[in-house]
Formats: C-alpha cells, structure tokens, sequence
C-alpha cells in the first residue's frame, strides 16, 4: 500500500486542525474520517459511495451549527444560576436607593444606638426598604447582634434576600453581600452621604461586592475593608469567590479562572473576571478619587470573550475533512463525461 505526499500531509493537517479543536478527542476524529474517506475513494460501487459521501458531508455540515447550539444550552444552564444571584444582589442595590430616597441618605456602613454605643449593620437598616412582601424583623438595636435578645432575628433564613442562590455551602442567616467601607470609598460618609456625591462616574464605582466563603451572619456589622476588596478583586482571596470556569464557560468562549458579582454605584450588576489589574481594582473602589477608567475596560472585565483560536480550528477542520469529496466529486465528474462520450 502506497500513499502520496500529498495524502500524507492531509492526514497530518486534519489530526493538527483536529487536536487544536478538540483536543485528545481530534486524535481518533480525524483518524475516523481518513478511513470513511480511504474507504468512499476506493469503493466501487457508485451508489452506495455516492449515498455514503452525501451523509459524511451532511454530518460535517452540520458540526458547527450543533456544536453552536450544544454551547447555547451549556451557558443558558450555567447562566441562569448566575443570574439568581445577579437578581439577589440588584434587590439589594434597590433597597439601599429606596432608603435613600425616603430618609434623603444612604445607610451608614455601621449605625449605633441612641447612647453610641452599640454597633448595628446597614443590612438592618434598609431591611425595611425591600420591595412589599419582604420583611421587617424585630431587633433591639441597643443590644449586640449576637446577644440572646436577637438570636431571632440573626437567625432567621435570609438566604433569598442576602445570599446568592446559586450557594448552598452557607447557612440560611448568612450573607455573603458587603459594603466596601473605608476612606474613598462609596460608604465613606464623610465624602458621600447621597448617591449624587459621588463624583467618579456611577458605573465605575463599587458599592457592594460578593464574597462567597466569607459568609457572615446577615445581621453583624462587618463589612470589606478597600484593601481586603483589593485582594479579592485581584485574585489573592481564591476561597472567596463563588463562581469558577465548570461553572460558567462555553466551548466557544476563553475560559476565566473565575468571576465575582458587584453593585456598581449606578445600579448595574457586573460579572467581573478575576483577577483584576490592582490599579484598576483601586480605581473602581474608590467614589471621589478622580481615576479615569478606560473605555471597553469593564466589558473587558465582563463580556464573554470569544475563543477565535478554537473557531478558526474547527473551521479549518470541516473544511480539510469536506477536501476528499471535492475529489470524489472529480472522479465523478470525470466518469460521467467518460460515459456521455
């Protein structure tokens, strides 16, 4: 048995553009379609080789446009998780903006008692500025969270209203929602009382952020410190995020290590890729420190990005495997001139 050079190079060509698309899986898919090709040109029976080349290239046809609606499904699945905690985290913006709107200020990060002493959280205070149907839990608030007389309330199930869905590694009376507090920042009331005071632009300002294994229970008054917020953004607290790449990617789409939701002083909701550049990091904490962020860089930060490498190879890789029925076409071709003569 005898090859060409040309054959040869084409059987190596489609394993490279196979292994590039799929990996491991390109090895025994190309090897498959060099012998459905071998056996289609040396068959003599036109009929069936005629029958069978129709199907392989229907099937190759139809790769891409399965292979598109297989990543769909995959994301819509994934994507609606994603998007309970997204929810979660917005209802949480809108009673801060409703508590602003009724008493003409946003909660302070920690509130205290009449004699000021007793620390209490902002998570109690626009508790009672949910949309109706949420709840107004009794607290003393001359007592600390955890004293006997607010056992309660600290631990009543808040999961739906201040923990992401897509968690269950918490306790129902966690949160794993958090004010970046600290000089600078959107809850620094000594440079912003209302939402108006900020000065860098909403969209570009964190007001709260997502913290999956720093779960707390929801009525404690602790919230992020800017450099503990830093240190998440930029990837150096791993067990605190709560979405990674098995739970958020497509086939088609560069694969992140992992994301983190935040409230953005406008009340968008953004998906950020982790890690963050530190120096944009700072610069998305802080709501009066006049950074200018560069235009694209959030999408950047969370727009799907798509894997160009991984589309060109699987293209390249239908049209080396569609190359044999060009010949077969030829030979046809060929041969019916033949008989017409």
């Amino acid at each position: 048995m005898r090859f060409r050079l040309s054959t040869i190079l084409y059987v190596f060509a489609l394993l490279a553009a196979g292994m590039a698309t799929f990996g491991g899986w390109g090895i025994p898919s190309a090897l498959y379609l060099c012998g459905v090709w071998y056996f289609l040109l040396k068959k003599n029976d036109r009929g069936l080789r005629k029958t069978l080349t129709y199907f392989v290239i229907a099937a190759l046809v139809g790769l891409l446009p399965t292979t598109l609606v297989l990543t769909g499904l995959s994301s819509a699945r994934y994507g609606h998780a994603r998007s309970l905690c997204t929810r979660t985290l917005r209802e949480v913006y809108y009673a801060l903006q409703n508590h602003e709107s009724a008493q003409r200020a946003l909660p302070p990060a920690i509130g205290f008692d009449d004699l000021n002493q007793v620390p209490s959280s902002w998570r109690l205070t626009i508790a009672g500025f949910f949309a109706p149907g949420h709840f107004y839990p009794p607290y003393d608030h001359t007592q600390r969270y955890d004293a006997p007389a607010n056992a309660k309330t600290t631990n009543m199930n808040v999961h739906d209203v201040f923990g992401c869905p897509a968690a269950s590694q918490i306790n129902g009376n966690e949160t794993q929602y958090f004010a970046v507090v600290g000089k600078g920042t959107a809850w620094d009331r000594d440079q912003v009382k209302r939402t108006a005071d900020i000065t860098d632009a909403p969209g570009t300002t964190i007001m709260l952020i997502e913290a999956g294994n720093q779960a707390i229970p929801w009525t404690k008054p602790e919230d992020f410190s800017i450099e503990k917020a830093v240190n998440l953004l930029t990837g150096k607290i791993p067990d605190a995020i709560l979405h990674y790449d098995s739970k958020d990617t497509s086939w088609f789409y560069v694969k992140h290590s992992s994301h983190v939701n935040v409230a953005m002083a406008d009340g968008d909701i953004r998906y950020l890729t982790i890690p963050v550049e530190e120096k944009i990091a700072r610069a998305l904490l802080t709501a009066n420190g006049g950074e200018v962020i560069p235009p694209g860089t959030l999408d950047a930060l969370t727009e799907p990005q798509l894997n160009y490498a991984r589309i060109y190879s699987l293209s390249l890789f239908v049209l080396l495997a569609l190359l044999p029925g060009l010949v077969l076409w030829r030979r046809r071709t060929g041969m019916d001139t033949e008989q017409t003569q």
